[in-house]
């Protein structure tokens, strides 16, 4: 197993690839994060990852200029973001050097814990240089990893422990969606992109409506396992598939924005006479499913230290 592995990547790819079920990988996660941690003594391994040659970072104000960042061809630019989006993008979104697959947008998802105030108010706009040709995820992730440690001595670490977690469930009557047969989709290959041909679908595939009131999420070629993690995105914990089902699906799910969906932005008047259903009834009622809450691992990352940065 690659050892550059993050817990919840190595949790998907098990349940995707190797059919094991989430009570299993349950033990197997915690021994795997607490070995990686051991040999990487709690920090990110850069042996042999490509580093920036010049990088500049500099206070900003989301206010004045806007928030994200427009694609640089060779480089890494990020326009103003908040330390903890930086942490974030760092250590979960890109940790495996891959484009990820999906939202990954929720805040349940490696929770960031220690660390002061600031790193939710302290906002840098972020401009690198790379040596070499590394691709996108390599310099949002790894790359990333090395240039907050370097420049803001952040030291931080993985802890995986239980908490509130819902479990994705069959509901009464049945799962209602039928597997994609074999050759359905076009899976992904490791950089997170793939070399379909024309008129093929690829395996992973999201598209995503959403509006103050609610919307659409549709996934093409996606397992159990995937789609628990992508509707994660909209709740306040974690979400583990405890189907036990194989395969991959397509998905479509129609439900509106309330309080039980953090993950949406709040609802205005227009909400309150839109058709669609809650999160929950749209699950059962469109695909058979149900979340039912529990307790399960998540992982958090745990900062130690952490300072502002150094001049340029």
């Amino acid at each position: 197993m690659d050892s550059d592995c993050t817990a919840l990547y190595c949790y998907s790819v098990l349940t995707r690839r190797f059919r094991i079920s989430t009570g299993s990988i349950a033990a197997i996660m915690m021994l795997l994060t607490a070995g990686l941690l051991r040999a990487q003594g709690g920090q990110a391994g850069h042996a042999q990852i490509p580093h920036f040659e010049v990088t500049s970072v500099k206070p900003c104000d989301p206010k004045a200029g806007g928030r994200g960042g427009d694609p640089v061809p060779g480089r890494l630019f990020v326009k103003c973001s908040s330390v903890r989006d930086l942490i974030t993008m760092a250590y979960r979104d890109y940790a495996d050097g891959r484009t990820p697959v999906g939202l990954r947008l929720g805040s349940s998802v490696n929770p960031i814990t220690g660390g002061p105030a600031w790193i939710s108010s302290a906002f840098y706009e972020i401009n690198a240089k790379p040596e070499g040709s590394p691709s996108p995820g390599m310099m949002r992730g790894p790359m990333l990893q090395g240039l907050l440690e370097d420049r803001f001595k952040l030291r931080i670490r993985r802890e995986v422990k239980d908490a509130p977690v819902y479990g994705l469930n069959v509901a009464k009557g049945g799962f209602k969606l039928k597997p994609l047969a074999d050759g359905g989709c076009v899976p992904r290959n490791d950089t997170g992109t793939t070399s379909q041909a024309s008129g093929q679908r690829r395996c992973g595939g999201t598209n995503i409506n959403f509006g103050r009131a609610g919307g659409t999420l549709e996934l093409t070629g996606v397992s159990l396992a995937e789609f628990s993690r992508d509707i994660q995105n909209f709740v306040d914990r974690p979400v583990l598939d405890k189907t036990g089902i194989i395969g991959l699906f397509d998905f479509r799910l129609e439900f509106a924005s309330d309080e039980n969906t953090p993950g949406l932005a709040p609802g205005n008047p227009a909400a309150e006479s839109s058709s669609r259903p809650s999160l929950f009834t749209a699950l059962q009622e469109q695909l058979g499913l149900k979340l039912e809450a529990a307790k399960g691992p998540n992982e958090f990352l745990v900062i130690d230290s952490i300072e502002r940065p150094s001049e340029n």
